[in-house]
């Protein structure tokens, strides 16, 4: 059934005395002056118990990587796609026409001044406190709000270009979906083996298209172009399952793509993310794996070169922009002590 009354807001909030510390909000309740992650979660999570369960990660991700950071002068919101059940096909429409309003009533009023006149600097500056963390479907949503936006600012009066280095201001973190260049920065984290996308977006053709560029092991490099040669796409999956790496594979303005290989849980699933938790005291959550572990370690590490640079951008009236390399950087130094582990002895599988 669709319900034309936009997106339900909920935040987390640092109180005790609230149930679950998960409060409903209105969209004008976000306090825009400081960072804020908005949280755009995949099909499954159709209500507020399951929107929680993705804000609590974001919780603990930031409360473990974030140490110099105070969690509670962050906005945590999720979004719930006010849709009933469905399946993604169903509920991408339903949830994309709900979206006009928090185009209408949250991006656009940041994208003009106190007056409501055009301004690049103070669009730039406002959206700049601006992170969305999607899953799967959630990336579908931004793919539309990203086109519907756009179609916006231009309708307000901006140029081409200035619509573009408005929306560059907004990073996406986005994990278990497929990787489309948008307007906004993107931190994508693509797994190799990962069914639910792997149709739209083969991260091998990014992979081998720059593989003398990327960050790696001279060992490393030797074996998947072995394997890239032999176009053994099964014996790609066991490398990157076996070995569990995590390699940087596109890194530039706009754009920070990750490509790593899921591990299949006891139910056969390569398409859900729980295995990436990391508890409050840096530890490994109780189903996840090695990889898993620094991937959600990964994620924490974007969400504060994000957070950062949006507290760096209130501290001056010029714009500070947000540098992907350095993001790139931060992010493999994360995940650099599973990339040293020795090659495992995978090659001999199935001969």
């Amino acid at each position: 059934m669709e319900n034309k009354n936009g997106f339900i807001y909920y935040q987390r909030v640092q109180d005790d005395s609230v149930p679950y510390h998960l409060k409903e909000i209105q969209i004008s309740d976000i306090d825009t002056s400081r960072p804020t992650i908005i949280e755009f979660t995949g099909s499954g999570a159709l209500e507020a118990r399951a929107v929680n369960g993705y804000l609590k990660t974001t919780e603990s991700q930031l409360l473990t990587y974030c140490k110099d950071l105070d969690v509670k002068d962050v906005n945590i919101i999720g979004v719930d796609y006010n849709a009933t059940a469905g399946d993604f096909v169903q509920l991408v429409p339903i949830a994309v026409d709900n979206s006009m309003d928090f185009i209408d009533n949250f991006l656009v009023p940041l994208s003009l001044d106190e007056n409501g006149n055009l301004n690049v600097l103070k669009a730039c500056k406002n959206l700049r406190n601006i992170t969305f963390k999607t899953h799967c479907m959630g990336h579908e949503i931004v793919y539309y709000l990203n086109k519907n936006y756009k179609k916006k600012l231009l309708e307000l009066g901006y140029s081409e270009e200035n619509a573009s280095i408005i929306m560059s201001q907004i990073l996406e973190i986005s994990y278990g979906s497929e990787y489309v260049p948008l307007d906004f920065k993107q931190a994508i984290i693509v797994s190799q083996n990962d069914r639910e996308v792997r149709d739209r977006f083969y991260s091998l053709d990014a992979l081998f298209s720059n593989l003398d560029n990327i960050d790696m092991s001279t060992e490393d490099r030797a074996m998947l172009n072995q394997i890239h040669n032999e176009k053994d796409n099964d014996k790609m999956t066991d490398f990157f399952k076996e070995n569990e790496r995590v390699y940087i594979i596109i890194n530039n303005e706009n754009e920070l793509v990750f490509c790593f290989s899921n591990p299949v849980d006891n139910k056969g699933d390569d398409h859900s993310i729980h295995f990436a938790r990391i508890e409050k005291n840096n530890t490994k959550a109780k189903r996840a794996t090695d990889v898993g572990f620094y991937v959600a370690k990964g994620i924490s590490s974007l969400l504060y070169g994000s957070i950062k640079n949006s507290l760096l951008n209130a501290q001056t009236q010029n714009l500070i922009p947000l540098d992907l390399n350095e993001l790139g950087v931060l992010a493999n130094e994360v995940v650099k002590p599973l990339n040293d582990k020795p090659l495992a002895k995978y090659s001999q599988k199935g001969e």
